[in-house]
């Protein structure tokens, strides 16, 4: 499974991925199903689901690893599909209409390097800002080419942010890593290889070091806190968050320093889900509690 969500009308989305046959795709069930029903026998009515995989439908990529759907159009799901490792043609950024009738030709558009400003074709990242911008990582396999672009799909603008120019850090290490937008349209972004958190107010980037290298995703609290996953590896170092002013830092929960996962409950409360199966309440938002 790539990732859970739900859109704003309560429908629960899925995206998965079989790697041996290459095969992936997105389900959706629908919000009156989510609640799982137990037969009288054992076992859990699994409702309705709708599905739409890359063997039926054109996916440019089988790595399909964000999803936004938007405010601009009813219908619209955007879709973030990345490069595969020796196959760099993969990938692209895609609008699905949802309203569309299957196999129509507006159903599926792909925006990658061949037919849009993106440089390269994979996008790791995406969010969506209250105008209904799109912001979108895009990211290389190897050769440079990585940059974070601001699309209009009402305008069919776009604006890329480098960081030989904008982002504030430095090459050749140009690979990107997730983009987040607040609830106040800040525009929050890591770094797969360099410290630190940028952010962008809407006029200058600032990078808040953090003398830590690969944060990874993020999540906002109802406080406005970030919070921050670490890449999975050696150089893992746990939980973090940024309180607006400094950094703070869990190296590990339960004594495990990998952390690979965010959630927050409707109380607000953020949960940390780790790479050996512990998940951790932070209570108070300070005091990680096993679950």
């Amino acid at each position: 499974v790539l990732f859970i969500t739900f859109d704003p009308q309560g429908n629960l989305w899925v995206a998965a991925r079989w790697r041996v046959w290459g095969e992936a795709g997105i389900a959706m069930r629908p919000a009156e199903d989510v609640p799982l029903l137990a037969w009288s026998n054992g076992g859990f009515d699994t409702g309705r689901w709708t599905t739409w995989s890359n063997v039926h439908h054109p996916f440019p990529s089988p790595l399909i690893n964000d999803i936004e759907f938007s405010i601009l159009e009813d219908g619209i799901i955007w879709l973030a599909t990345g490069i595969i490792t020796n196959t760099p043609d993969v990938g692209g950024l895609v609008r699905f209409d949802l309203n569309a009738p299957d196999g129509s030709p507006g159903q599926w558009t792909i925006f990658n390097a061949a037919n849009s400003p993106l440089n390269v074709n994979g996008v790791l990242s995406l969010d969506q800002d209250s105008a209904g911008n799109l912001w979108i990582v895009n990211v290389a396999n190897g050769p440079p080419g990585s940059a974070l672009f601001r699309f209009n799909p009402a305008s069919n603008q776009w604006t890329e942010y480098n960081i030989a120019d904008e982002l504030p850090w430095f090459m050749p290490w140009d690979d990107i890593g997730h983009v987040f937008v607040g609830t106040d349209d800040r525009v929050w972004l890591t770094h797969q290889t360099l410290g630190g958190l940028a952010e962008y107010d809407g006029a200058t980037w600032t990078l808040h070091e953090s003398g830590f290298n690969g944060f990874k995703g993020m999540l906002e609290d109802l406080q406005g806190i970030i919070w921050l996953t670490t890449n999975v590896g050696s150089s893992s170092t746990g939980l973090w968050k940024w309180n607006g002013a400094a950094f703070e830092n869990w190296p590990t929960l339960g004594g495990d320093n990998h952390v690979t996962t965010l959630g927050i409950d409707q109380a607000g409360v953020v949960y940390a889900g780790c790479w050996n199966g512990g998940i951790f309440p932070m209570v108070n938002g300070d005091t990680p509690a096993p679950f």
